[in-house]
């Protein structure tokens, strides 16, 4: 990847808060994780459509080596009345060749994409997701966040789809959350209504 396509280190990811008072917390889960963001004022989501073009994440990069060479992806889940599906995705390659130091970086993905507002299908908005391979074979990992949940961690991984609870309407979640922030743009050359 072209060091162009990555902005400078912003701040140190250790000192981040926010008005949640959400600080980090050491790194994430050293097992495959794959996490959903579940509040619904951070539904991707709109009349119109927009694209994912960046995000602000809070990471470790380490050296690839033989074992470890697996990239954490972003994702954007299709959520309708009974799970999240369909997802989309790209990796995040960062690597220490980019940076010399960890911490918050600002992350702009080599294909944008795509968030619709598809009208009919039962489909409800769309969720950014992040999904990290294990800890041994992840040559970018996510810091933990404390404070008030930012994301929820999926219990069950599956690729393709991630299941509600009928009773209540929710994936089933564990406590965890992780630090990234994302940056989407509107097509302006669309009719929004």
């Amino acid at each position: 990847m072209e060091p162009s396509l990555l902005a400078a280190k912003t701040i140190d990811a250790r000192m981040i808060s926010d008005n949640n008072r959400q600080t980090t917390a050491g790194l994430a889960e050293s097992v495959e994780t794959r996490w959903i963001i579940t509040e619904e004022d951070k539904q991707l989501s709109a009349d119109c459509m927009s694209l994912l073009t960046e995000v602000l994440v809070g990471v470790d990069i380490r050296t690839e080596t033989d074992n470890r060479t697996q990239y954490p992806r972003i994702e954007i889940w299709r959520e309708t009345g009974g799970q999240y599906n369909d997802p989309v995705s790209v990796e995040l390659r960062l690597s220490p060749h980019n940076f010399t130091t960890n911490g918050l970086y600002r992350y702009t993905l080599p294909t944008p994409l795509n968030i619709s507002q598809l009208r009919g299908n039962g489909t409800k908005g769309y969720r950014l997701g992040v999904y990290q391979p294990p800890d041994d074979r992840s040559v970018v990992r996510f810091y933990k966040v404390t404070g008030t949940g930012q994301t929820g961690r999926v219990a069950d991984i599956n690729d393709n789809d991630v299941s509600k609870d009928p009773n209540d309407g929710e994936i089933v979640l564990q406590n965890s959350s992780i630090l990234i922030h994302p940056i989407t743009s509107m097509l302006l050359w669309l009719s929004c209504t």
